[in-house]
Order: structure tokens, then sequence, then C-alpha cells
């Protein structure tokens, strides 16, 4: 079961380590056939004990990639060559993918063609180890099938991204080395929980905090970052091993307990300190936080007593409205009574006067003789009109000569003596007298009628001019509760506008002095980078040019150099960042004063 390895460690061992020697032609297929396991023949267990052979095989991969440096310009002319399931069947000499277990596809056979494309192993479902390794694939991709994968080598190919391979949860070993990978996803300390051996080798990774991504991969014992730029970062092996404390062998050698000391030394004060300054500033955003709170609460409470006095005065307004309303109905309910009795005046007016005329017309005719009027009919009388009093049943007979009855009394026409003319006249004025008191009386009756129809005009008059005061207002009164409800609505409004703004200007502070932290922070690590790069041109500059150290010195300045200058950018982002956000602050405390200049001259008017 352990032949294959075996095997793999052997040949590569035997493989020419310098990039000038000559190439036989039948190396590709001495390589195809050394890089991986048997083909078709069981996958060998995976166990811890295998970690000489790890190293051996790290140690020998140095001589891989010279001669596959030596290769690649002829390669990239020798042309593309596609995954089919054909050629599947072919290498494996099994019929059946889905009872494939190992597959090898590196530097593939004919005339030196490589694969650019993974494909077409969709049905290889109980694949375990798979090698692609020196061919031109650019992305990993097509693999989310292969569940029960253990083994995966993409080594020495033209990735970029790692991505394809989150739901391998039963992957133990990967092998990335000789590709363009700048990142750790940080998925994938969180999905590949399986994973033991982690080969990142001859990649562009620079920052400490991929390394910090791996942190949830408990599992993993093996990790080689040689040849990519975070190795020349300052305690990077402190620091890996302080992070990924499951770790039995970094970079080819294994970690010792005292490794392990010297991390925990190292590191340990350092992960005290953040705590210790994350907890001072937490502290301070909590009592700021209570401060805030206090304020708030003590904002509603006087809020609700404006609240409360606006609910009285509006109660109070409501009452007043609906006294005035009260007194309105009152006075028109007065107002309808003097209409009816002013109507009742005029009609009785009216029938005084009717009634005088029919005096007045029946006194004119009260010294001619009645007949009765079954010798007079009246309705036929002509041109005569008929009368409602007593002159209906009397008119004058002498009024035409034409209408004269047969059976009428002879008018005897003689000369009046003296003694009978005074008796005559005697007795009219004693007729005469009762009509002119009744008449005197008639005429007080229609002077009181006149006097008192004055009266109630006035009345009327002024009650008129009491409804119209009253409505005017109820008027001024509906305006005036009509526009306390709009300022109200304003104040409101306004009061809404302020707290927000002093809620949005408290965050603008807060971010400020957080922006002053880290700038104060990041200029003292400026400060230490840049003490750090003097020490090294004093040491450079004591050292001799050929001495191994001077070129490794200044590749140490140069990259300290570089993270200068990305911190001097960093810095003055911040900077600007802090420009804007006083500038901001600035204009809100503005608009915060003409918001309380505008509700000061509210409250006062």
């Amino acid at each position: 079961m352990k032949k294959g390895p075996q095997q793999k460690i052997f040949s590569k061992a035997k493989m020419p380590s310098s990039p000038h020697s000559p190439i036989p032609s039948s190396m590709p297929n001495m390589r195809s056939r050394s890089l991986s396991p048997l083909i078709g023949s069981e996958t060998p267990p995976f166990h811890s004990g295998g970690q000489q052979c790890e190293q051996v095989e790290i140690a020998n991969e140095n001589n891989m990639l010279l001669d596959y440096q030596d290769h690649k310009g002829a390669d990239s002319h020798a042309g593309v060559r596609y995954i089919t399931e054909a050629l599947v069947k072919k290498l494996t000499k099994q019929d059946n993918l889905a009872l494939i277990k190992s597959l090898n596809l590196s530097l593939s056979k004919d005339g030196g063609k490589k694969f650019k494309y993974i494909e077409n192993l969709e049905k290889c479902i109980k694949l375990e180890v798979l090698n692609l390794s020196y061919n031109l694939i650019g992305k990993i991709e097509k693999l989310d099938k292969l569940l029960k994968l253990r083994e995966l080598n993409l080594s020495y190919n033209k990735i970029s991204k790692i991505e394809g391979i989150e739901n391998m949860c039963n992957l133990q070993k990967l092998n990335l080395a000789g590709n363009e990978i700048e990142h750790i996803p940080l998925w994938l300390g969180k999905k590949l929980k399986s994973l033991r051996v982690l080969n990142l080798k001859g990649n562009k990774i620079s920052s400490l905090q991929d390394i910090s991504k791996l942190k949830p991969l408990q599992d993993l014992i093996s990790l080689n970052l040689v040849e990519n730029p975070i190795v020349t970062l300052p305690h990077y092996h402190q620091f890996t091993i302080f992070h990924l404390r499951s770790l039995e062998s970094l970079e080819g050698q294994p970690v010792t307990t005292q490794d392990r000391q010297e991390a925990f030394d190292r590191f340990s004060l350092e992960e005290v300190e953040r705590l210790e300054r994350d907890l001072e500033k937490k502290m301070i955003e909590t009592e700021e936080l209570k401060k805030n709170q206090t304020r708030f609460l003590e904002e509603i409470k006087n809020q609700d007593k404006l609240n409360k006095s606006l609910k009285e005065e509006a109660m109070l307004q409501k009452q007043s409205c609906e006294e005035l309303k009260s007194d309105l109905n009152t006075k028109n309910e007065l107002l309808k009574q003097k209409t009816i009795e002013l109507t009742r005046a005029c009609q009785k007016q009216y029938e005084l006067e009717q009634e005088l005329a029919f005096y007045k017309i029946d006194a004119k005719f009260e010294p001619l003789n009645y007949y009765s009027s079954e010798y007079a009919e009246v309705d036929k009388a002509p041109d005569e009109s008929p009368y409602i009093g007593k002159s209906r049943y009397k008119r004058n007979m002498f009024a035409t000569e034409s209408y004269i009855i047969d059976n009428a009394q002879v008018v005897q026409i003689k000369k009046m003596e003296p003694d009978e003319q005074l008796r005559n006249d005697h007795v009219n004025l004693i007729g005469h007298a009762p009509l002119d008191l009744q008449l005197e009386d008639k005429g007080k009756k229609i002077i009181a009628a006149q006097t008192r129809l004055s009266e109630l005009h006035d009345e009327i008059e002024k009650a008129e001019q009491q409804i119209l005061r009253a409505t005017e207002e109820f008027k001024q009164l509906e305006e005036a509760i009509q526009l306390k409800k709009i300022s109200e609505a304003g104040k409101d409004l306004l009061y809404k506008q302020l707290s927000g703004r002093l809620q949005l200007v408290n965050q603008l502070r807060l971010e400020a002095l957080d922006l002053e932290l880290q700038m104060e922070k990041q200029k003292q690590e400026i400060a230490e980078k840049q003490k750090e790069i003097k020490d090294l041109q004093i040491a450079i500059g004591r050292l001799d040019s050929k001495d191994p150290k001077h070129s490794h010195m200044k590749a140490q300045k140069r990259g300290k150099e570089q993270q200068l200058d990305i911190m001097n950018k960093q810095y003055k982002q911040l900077e600007s960042r802090l420009d804007e956000i006083l500038s901001r602050i600035a204009k809100e405390t503005e608009e915060i004063k003409d918001l309380e200049e505008q509700l000061t001259e509210d409250s006062s008017k």
C-alpha cells in the first residue's frame, strides 16, 4: 500500500537538479508516472507518521521547480490538451468512472501538451487522489462533485485564487505550490476542517493576516510558505507557530517546544496588551453610551412635560370652543324666538290696520238704512266691491238710479223744519261719539304696536350684531387653533431634526476620536519602522558587500521600506478621513445652531 509514495519520493530524488542539464525525451512520461501513486491503485492512507517523507518531498521540490522552469518556454508553444472521459478511462484502464480512486494528469504524455481547464471529472465520485500539477490551469473549477477527495495537487499552474473546493470536507492534503496566489480566503479555515498538509510554496502571499485565517484548522500539522514575500516579514516564524498551535512542521522543519515557547513569550504579551487596549476602548464607549442614555432620558422627560402642557392647553382650547359653541346656539335660539315674536307683531299690526280700515268704512256707512239680503243681492251688485266688515250688509242703494227694487220705500222730499233739524243733529252727534272713542283706542293700540315693533327691530339688530361678533370670534378661535396645531407640528419636526443632528454629531465625534487613536498608533508604528530601517542601514554599512548577510539585510530593508510606504499611505488616508469628519461636524453644528434659533423664535412667539 505504501509503494506509491515511496516511488514518488525516490523518483524525485533521481531527477537532475541542474536547470541546464539535458533532458531525455522520455522524461515527461517518467515524471507523470513518478508524481502520483499508481493509476487505478488503492489510495494510501494518510497518517501523521509520514511527516519525514513530506520533508524529503519538500526538500526535493526545488529540483522539480528548476526542471519545470527549464521546460516552461518549450511547453508554452506545445498547445493545449483537454480532459475527456475517454482519456481518463484510457489512463486508468477503468471503464466505470465511478470506481476510479486515483488519477494522475500531471505533464501529459503526447507532444508535451498541457491541460488548461479542469473538466469532465464529475462522474469520478469516488476519486480520492487527484494530481494536476505542471499544467496551465488558471482556475479551480468543476470539482464540487468530488466530495471524497483526500489529496489534491495543483502545483505549478497559473492559479491566482483559491476557489471551487469549498465543499471538500474530507480533503487532507492540498498542494498549490508554484502558482500566483496572493491571499488565503477566509472560508478555507472554516470549511476544510480535515486539512492536515498545506503547501503554498512559491506564491505571492505577503500578509500575516492570511496566517490568522488558518486558525480554525485544528488538524493542520504541516505548512510550507517558502518563496513567498511573507517569509521576509519580522517574527513571521513565531507568529505562525503562535497562531497555528497544531503545527508539527513549518517549511520542512519540525516545530520544537522551544520554538513554541519563544512564540508564546513573544506574542502573548502583545495579545494581552491589545486586549487591554480594546477593553479600555470598550469602557470609554460604554461611558459615552451611558452619558448619551442619561441625556436622552432627560430630553424624553422634558418632551413628556412639554407634551402634557400642550395637551392641557389643547383641552382648555377645546372647552372654550365648546362654550362658545353653546353660547352661539343659545343666541341662535334667542334670535329664532325674536324673529317669531316679530312676525307675530307684524301679523297683529296688519290685522289691526285692516280692522281700523274696516271700522272707518263702517263709520262712513253707519247713517245709512239697513237692508236685509232678501231685498238686495250683494253679490250681483254692479260697480261695487265687497267688504269683510259690517259694510258687507250695507250698501248705497242710491249709487245708481237704475238699480231700484219695486217694493222700495218711497222717499218723500220736503223742507225740514228747524226743530227737526236740531233733533237730527243731536242724534248724529250721539251716534258719532262712540266711534271717535273707538278710533282713538285703535290709534293708541296702533301706536303701541308700532313702538313695540320698533323695539323688536332694535333687539333684532342687536342680536344680529352679537351673532356676527360671535361668529367672528369663533372663526378667530378656529384659526388660532389651526395655527397652534401647525406650529406644534413644526416644533415636533424641528425637535426630531435636532435630535437626529445631535446623534449624527456624536457618532462623528466618536469616529473622529477613533481615527485619532488609529493615527497615533500608526504614527508610533511608522516611527518604529523608520528606526528599524535606520538600524538596518547602519548594519548594512558595517557589513561587507560580499557577505551573504548583506543581501539578506538589504532585502529586509526593502521589505520594511515597502511597509513604511504602505503605512504612510494609510496615515494619509486616515488624515483625509479625519478632515472630512471634522468639516462635516462643523457643518452639522451650524445646522444645529440654526435649528435651535428657530426653536427659540417659535417659543418666543
